[in-house]
């Protein structure tokens, strides 16, 4: 995320993909928070975007030092989810990232959403839409006047059942828990939660969306039980 995370975790282990898709896998650092986007004004020392420019810098080595792994400068795909997948697009507007690579793919899905209708900022420090440094002038702009990088091939998608992958880590006291050390298909990790729990799990949840009583409602009634949908029947 833009606050938080690091390639070095085993969430992001590149080499399954590398074994498997005979690619070169790079991950890249950059800094979070505050000291990646923290923005004081165009002309100070603080212009927002300083983690955009660290994955510039990044793309940048590569470009020049990939043939030494055996790789082919010419041919460079940025990928992401969530963060990763603003970071990537972001590119095709920043000018001094053009030359580094020619495709890229992105997991998104979600339309943009503004606190006037009520949902939370969830990313306290993120992306500034214009600047002198990176974007060099104001990203709309630069769509609505279609000045951006057009040589490029583009996978737009999303991951079925993404967020499944996330449940242990954020829901792990409602009983969404998997252990590794045993099968997948293990009763112990099919997260059998109580109606209760589901409750419990969908009231951690209702921050990021303003607390609305409507999608409170909506969430809890997405979802019937077992029992509930045989007894329907």
């Amino acid at each position: 995320g833009f606050y938080s995370g690091s390639p070095s975790l085993d969430l992001y282990n590149g080499m399954a993909l590398a074994a498997k898709e005979n690619t070169i896998v790079v991950n890249i650092n950059y800094r979070l928070g505050p000291f990646g986007f923290l923005y004081l004004g165009h002309d100070s020392p603080v212009p927002g975007n300083m983690a955009l420019l660290d994955q510039q810098l990044a793309l940048r080595w590569i470009h020049e030092n990939i043939g030494s792994f055996g790789g082919d400068p010419t041919r460079v795909t940025l990928f992401g989810e969530s963060a990763g997948s603003a970071s990537t697009t972001a590119h095709i507007f920043a000018p001094g990232s053009y030359q580094y690579f020619n495709k890229i793919i992105a997991s998104v899905e979600a339309d943009s959403v503004s606190s006037d209708i009520g949902l939370p900022m969830v990313f306290p420090f993120g992306p500034v839409r214009a600047d002198k440094n990176f974007f060099r002038g104001d990203v709309f702009e630069r769509l609505r006047t279609r000045n951006f990088k057009k040589d490029v091939s583009i996978i737009i998608g999303t991951v079925k059942d993404e967020g499944t992958y996330w449940l242990p880590y954020y829901m792990y006291p409602h009983g969404f828990r998997f252990n590794h050390t045993i099968s997948a298909e293990d009763p112990q990790n099919k997260a059998l939660i109580t109606r209760e729990q589901y409750r419990q799990a969908m009231q951690a949840f209702m921050p990021y969306f303003g607390n609305s009583p409507l999608v409170k409602h909506a969430l809890l009634h997405a979802y019937e039980s077992v029992s509930e949908r045989q007894s329907k029947a």
